[in-house]
């Protein structure tokens, strides 16, 4: 019994020496745990249990003096930063300090299984510039090793394909000041490693692939492809299809289908040339038999561009079969053969004859007088559409007004009217005797030609050698005369009055159509002035 109780004492003894020994450990434990840190305890991802507070200062003092920055690029390249380079130094506060005084000591034992992470700034300094330097001179950031992003954009036009979304294509640029941001703070937790991917420091496409009005202007240029357009002139077609303006569409900036519009009018130009025949010389087969070519036009077709770019892009863009003709701003009678048709005035000049075709044939012909050409004032040659045909008007000059019963101008204010003045038409009166410049007719031929034409009539007016009517024998000897009369003036002094009297007055005995046929009447006008001159008292 007593051995018994002996025994029990004995383990009691060593329970509680058992129990005094944990006691003391613990308790020694957890006093030194209250200078040093606990087991498991990491302060901004490093391992510090068992650390004092001086060995975890001389542990990132020694982390800073052999500080690296690894760059991961892109491309899984690696370059690297030393902070000596960069002036990188420790600047203590009391955070490590304040860390372990926050700490109990007495929780050691539980620490051993979970562990505390703690972090805290580790206070560094360095030279701004000097690390923009050294980012600078990294081979990633070198512009020759750089490719801009490109943003998610529209396909040419592919055969069976039509046009699609290209995916956008990242590049490697790097955007600077990101770097910089993510880099200090990467140096400010003596961290290591730096992934630039996930750092997201790279310029990224604005763009994407997913890009809904992306897609839906894809949609909308799908549907333009499906355009023709047939435009007619005449006889002659052109056909403005896929194959002409693949090329042409474009997206505007709301992201809508556009055409391209320095190609669109260089297609237009190209119409404009074919078929303007406006300003462009005429072939005419005159009544006399000969064909003449009139410059001067100022008749034909004229292709507007401006409204037909307008009207073209609208044709493109709404996917539809469209035939319909080219827009023009000034029209003409026909478009196939001559474009002023087989209806119009033929005007010669020089036989001063006018003549009424229609539909081909002569219907009705006048003997005319035009503009005065010993004045200047001489009918233009040229090709003409009447500008309009009024009755009873007043045309006015700087010395005249006169009334006339039809009034067709077709060349500014030159044009075809009656002159109930004249009681003489045709021949060579308008040499001296013509108009200020318009086409003067009997007031019969007046009013036949008037019931014939309206806006935009054709007006041919040409000069053709060899289609004169010259004088009578009886005129011509009168002319003959008149001439010899002059020369025998000779040199003037006073006593040459009566003949350059006698010359002066066998002139205007002749009729109007033989006048212009004195060459030498200058003559006459000299010797009158040089009398004129003698005559004036000294």
């Amino acid at each position: 019994m007593f051995n018994k109780i002996m025994e029990n004492k004995k383990i009691l003894y060593s329970i509680i020496g058992g129990i005094a020994f944990l006691l003391v450990v613990y308790i020694g434990g957890g006093l030194y745990f209250s200078k040093h840190f606990c087991p498991g305890t990491t302060i901004n991802g490093r391992t510090v249990g068992g650390y004092s507070e001086e060995k975890v200062k001389d542990m990132m003092m020694s982390n800073v003096d052999n500080y690296e920055l690894t760059l991961v690029t892109r491309e899984k390249n690696k370059e690297t930063i030393k902070g000596k380079n960069f002036g990188l130094k420790q600047d203590w506060d009391d955070g490590v300090e304040k860390l372990l005084d926050n700490q109990n000591g007495f929780t050691w034992i539980a620490k051993l299984f979970s562990g505390d992470k703690l972090s805290t700034a580790t206070l560094i300094s360095y030279d701004d510039k000097k690390l923009e330097n050294q980012l600078d001179s990294l081979a990633c950031m070198q512009k020759e090793n750089q490719k801009e992003p490109v943003n998610a954009r529209i396909s040419e036009y592919t055969p069976g394909k039509g046009f699609t979304v290209l995916a956008e294509e990242d590049g490697n640029t790097i955007d600077k000041d990101k770097l910089l941001k993510k880099v200090k703070e990467t140096v400010d937790k003596t961290e290591d490693t730096l992934n630039l991917e996930k750092a997201e420091v790279y310029v990224e496409p604005k763009v994407k692939k997913e890009d809904s009005k992306l897609k839906n202007s894809v949609k909308k240029l799908n549907k333009c492809v499906k355009s023709k357009i047939t435009l007619k002139s005449g006889s002659q077609v052109e056909t403005v299809d896929l194959n002409n303006f693949k090329d042409w569409l474009t997206i505007d900036d709301n992201e809508n289908p556009s055409v391209d519009e320095a190609k669109l009018a260089a297609y237009v130009d190209t119409l404009s040339k074919k078929y303007t025949t406006f300003g462009k010389p005429k072939q005419l087969k005159t009544s006399y038999g000969p064909v003449v070519t009139i410059g001067n036009s100022h008749y034909g077709w004229k292709v507007d561009k401006a409204q037909e770019i307008k009207q073209l892009r609208e044709d493109i863009l709404s996917g539809k079969n469209v035939t319909r003709d080219l827009n023009y701003s000034v029209k003409a009678a026909s478009h196939d053969g001559n474009d002023y048709g087989d209806s119009y005035v033929e005007i010669n000049l020089t036989a001063q004859k006018l003549f009424v075709i229609k539909g081909g044939s002569n219907v009705f012909e006048s003997d005319i007088v035009t503009g005065n050409v010993s004045k200047g004032n001489g009918t233009p040659a040229g090709v003409f559409g009447v500008t309009y045909a009024t009755r009873d008007a007043v045309l006015k000059g700087d010395n005249y007004a006169s009334h006339v019963s039809y009034w067709m101008p077709f060349n500014g204010n030159i044009g075809m009217h009656d002159a109930t003045w004249r009681n003489k038409f045709g021949g060579i009166i308008y040499k001296t005797s013509g108009s200020h410049g318009c086409v003067n007719l009997p007031l019969g031929s007046a009013q036949t030609v008037f019931g014939y034409v309206s806006k935009g009539f054709p007006v041919l007016v040409y000069e053709l050698p060899g289609t004169e009517r010259g004088l009578s024998a009886a005129d011509q000897a009168k002319v003959n005369d008149v001439v010899n009369t002059i020369n025998a003036i000779g040199a003037v002094t006073l006593q040459s009055e009566p003949a350059i009297a006698t010359a002066r007055g066998k002139y205007e005995a002749l009729p109007a159509q033989a006048k212009g046929q004195v060459t030498n009447y200058a003559k006459l006008q000299q010797a009158e002035a040089s009398l004129a001159t003698l005559k004036q008292p000294h």
